[in-house]
């Protein structure tokens, strides 16, 4: 589950939450919910070490996700860069003090 907010106004989500709208201003948003479910649009693999212990020690990839009801968002992503189209879900990881959100792709 990721949380988001939605515009009261527009109707268009964020993730992360945030205080204004970024497609149109508003200030009045209401918290939401999203399973999470997504599906790639583009990735890419970067060969150095992620900054924080505990993920990417040999390298890390990050992708554009299409969440399913919500927005287009950049995640880091497990294993290798994913083909866009592959499907799969976007989970919190905690890499103290900071809660990441990370693509996993479904099994083929």
């Amino acid at each position: 589950m990721l949380h988001g907010v939605r515009c009261s106004t527009c109707g268009h989500t964020s993730v992360p939450p945030r205080d204004i709208c970024p497609a149109c201003g508003a200030g009045e948003l209401v918290e939401t919910t999203l399973t999470g479910d997504a599906r790639v649009f583009a990735a890419t693999w970067i060969p150095s070490p992620f900054a924080l212990e505990g993920f990417g020690a040999d390298g890390f990839a990050v992708a554009w996700v299409d969440l399913d009801g919500g927005p287009r968002v950049q995640v880091l992503a497990e294993g290798h860069a994913p083909e866009p189209g592959v499907p799969g879900t976007v989970h919190t990881v905690v890499l103290e003090p900071y809660s990441l959100p990370v693509f996993r792709a479904e099994a083929p």
